[in-house]
């Protein structure tokens, strides 16, 4: 796991909002949230590695449970994962995350940081 540095952690944002705009580029997977985590996850190719980027939220008003709901954001990670050959398919909802490579390195953080730069392109003004 590799914590990156963001302009918009602790930036409120509300939930649906997010959503709209990481979607139509295809980044985003979904979000997840239960009682002591929520998350946006975004997945990201390079060169055949796949990496997991989280941002972790936090409900700031209203509940998760009901659409309107609007939410704080904290400190990004990126994981990466090895796609095992058994499982390959075009599917992003079908790759397996299950399988962690604890090679992360500095050209790791540079392709998170790259698409973090991005993330922050849709969500910060100019």
């Amino acid at each position: 796991m590799i914590p990156l540095h963001s302009l918009m952690e602790n930036n409120i944002y509300p939930l649906y909002v997010l959503e709209e705009r990481f979607k139509p580029g295809g980044s985003i997977i979904r979000t997840n949230w239960d009682y002591e985590q929520s998350i946006i996850e975004l997945v990201i190719n390079d060169q055949g590695i796949h990496y997991l980027m989280h941002i972790p939220f936090y409900a700031v008003q209203g509940s998760l449970d009901f659409p309107g709901v609007t939410i704080r954001l904290e400190k990004p990670y990126l994981l990466n994962f090895e796609h095992p050959e058994s499982a390959k398919s075009d599917e992003s909802d079908a790759l397996d995350f299950s399988v962690a490579n604890p090679g992360l390195n500095r050209e790791t953080r540079k392709v998170g940081e790259t698409v973090l730069r991005k993330v922050e392109e849709l969500l910060l003004p100019g």
